[in-house]
């Protein structure tokens, strides 16, 4: 979730994800072995819900080492994600090269970094407006821009945005095929 911007970025809670998500995709890949599907012959309901549920770890987390190294976990999904009925409802799903991280966060074991407490000001200080004439306001308020810039510019931006949008209609007399 920290990849996808939901909470702060943690590298811990990353790292926790990450590794669950793998622990089950490693048990899984271990059932798969000579089978194409997850029960039987065919896709079943069983295959779409895993399936449904990995398509996001395929495109963040499950890295081209990942999918070598599990192979009939691999297979399968490749296999899911080319069903007819599988692009109809997802499209095509592009499969990641390196494993997302999630932006801005500390790496694991650092210390967290506490933050300054905030110098106190008059309220009679406050200039919401900004008087022209005051040349050092202006000089030091161009100097945190420039600061807050150079800061930015640090921070890696994501690689990938996925926005899904879904529409549901608002009652039984709508008409499906006039809103698709």
């Amino acid at each position: 979730m920290p990849v996808l911007g939901h909470g702060p970025p943690s590298m811990d809670r990353y790292n926790a994800g990450s590794k669950e998500c793998k622990r089950i995709a490693k048990i899984l890949d271990n059932h798969l072995e000579g089978r194409k599907w997850l029960i039987g012959d065919s896709m079943t309901i069983a295959d779409l819900y895993l399936g449904a549920s990995f398509i996001l770890a395929f495109q963040m987390l499950f890295d081209k080492g990942f999918r070598k190294a599990h192979k009939n976990l691999s297979e399968w999904f490749t296999n899911f994600s080319k069903h007819s009925a599988v692009i109809k409802r997802f499209g095509k799903v592009a499969l990641c090269e390196v494993a997302l991280k999630p932006s801005g966060g500390a790496p694991a074991g650092a210390p967290a970094k506490k933050a300054a407490a905030p110098a106190k000001k008059d309220d009679d200080d406050l200039d919401l407006f900004g008087d022209d004439d005051d040349d050092a306001g202006a000089a030091a308020a161009a100097a945190a821009a420039a600061a807050a810039k150079a800061k930015a510019k640090k921070v890696k931006p994501p690689e990938m945005s996925l926005i899904i949008f879904e529409v549901k209609p608002l009652d039984d007399t709508t008409n499906l095929d006039d809103l698709a």
